[in-house]
């Protein structure tokens, strides 16, 4: 099997592996006992499900693995001007989608997260949640993400593109969704996260300061990381052809 042909493989697996973890998160959601939405955490997450920051990240994840699994379909027929033109079309558009939100999402989210279930984990994972949720299932939330952004970035990503498109990009996104945020809090009189409302006035401020900004900071980090993986898979190619 060629690089190619494995790349292709890599694509198709990532997307139907991922649809099929979408689809048992709904039906366990769907058949989830009436009891553990006693947990204020299970509650929210049914009853504002789509207000659910991995709710959103999950869906704009499946439109871009399934960016790259549609271009290496479209790739196997003979080429024509117009398919040239739309895979380069589609080659721009998921640029566009890891650079503004895919990579400074993943990598926040991973932090935080992570960082939140190692001090505390009843304030963003509960204990409850390991009765009825298999623990892989939150690791296709808060951890693939990231090494996933990496593995595209370094294997199928063909465009750097402008900063200043991306970062409008994610200031868009940001704000869209501070949007809904604010709308919960005004509506219910509490966060949509509990960790926000069992947290200290400081704590608080610094997670919502790292929520706030990180994203930002992150999205030049991705810029960055791309040129060191450039470099290496160059210098990597060039060695290979001096052996050969």
């Amino acid at each position: 099997m060629n690089s190619d042909s494995m790349k292709c493989a890599a694509h198709a697996t990532v997307s139907i592996v991922y649809a099929v973890a979408a689809g048992y998160a709904l039906y366990l959601g769907v058949e989830m006992p009436k009891e553990f939405y006693k947990n204020e955490i299970f509650r929210v997450g049914r009853d504002y499900f789509w207000y659910l920051l991995c709710t959103w990240l999950g869906m704009i994840h499946h439109f871009y693995f399934g960016i790259y699994s549609a271009i290496d379909i479209i790739e196997r027929v003979p080429p024509t001007k117009s398919l040239v033109k739309l895979v380069n079309n589609l080659h721009s558009l998921g640029s566009f989608i890891l650079f503004s939100v895919v990579f400074p999402f993943a990598v926040m989210v991973s932090i935080l997260f992570w960082t939140i279930f190692l001090w505390d984990r009843e304030k963003v994972y509960p204990n409850v949640v390991d009765e009825y949720l298999p623990f892989w299932l939150n690791h296709f939330m808060h951890t693939y993400p990231l090494p996933l952004a990496i593995f595209y970035m370094a294997t199928t990503n063909q465009k750097l593109p402008s900063k200043t498109n991306t970062f409008l990009g994610l200031l868009v996104f940001m704000a869209v969704y501070l949007i809904f945020l604010i709308k919960h809090r005004l509506m219910t009189g509490q966060w949509l996260y509990f960790v926000f409302n069992s947290s200290t006035p400081t704590q608080t401020v610094l997670l919502m300061a790292f929520s706030l900004l990180g994203p930002f900071v992150f999205h030049f980090v991705g810029y960055k990381l791309q040129i060191v993986l450039n470099d290496a898979t160059n210098s990597y190619l060039k060695k290979d052809t001096k052996v050969q």
